[in-house]
């Protein structure tokens, strides 16, 4: 529990440098950021729960882990982000 803790605060602390690096793009910028991201909230649930049905917990877990260390990545490459991080 409070692994899963930490990671929804690390993870809630950046979701808005998203909105706000989207916003200084445009407006359909900013609708995409928010489109997945809120398709990502109402998706990941019921997907979890199919590989926990289809597998076990652990693979889920493992599943979860990938995902976020991806997003970590991807994310570290963004140049958009960087600037905005040194900015504020």
């Amino acid at each position: 529990m409070l692994g899963f803790a930490i990671t929804g605060f690390g993870v809630s602390t950046v979701f808005p440098f998203l909105f706000s690096a989207a916003s200084k793009q445009g407006s359909v910028s900013l609708a995409s950021v928010a489109t997945l991201g809120y398709i990502g909230g109402i998706a990941a649930p019921p997907l979890i729960g199919a590989i926990v049905n289809g597998s076990s917990l652990s693979v889920a877990m493992l599943f979860l882990s990938v995902i976020a260390l991806t997003m970590a990545v991807l994310s570290s490459q963004s140049k958009m982000l960087k600037k905005e991080l040194i900015d504020n």
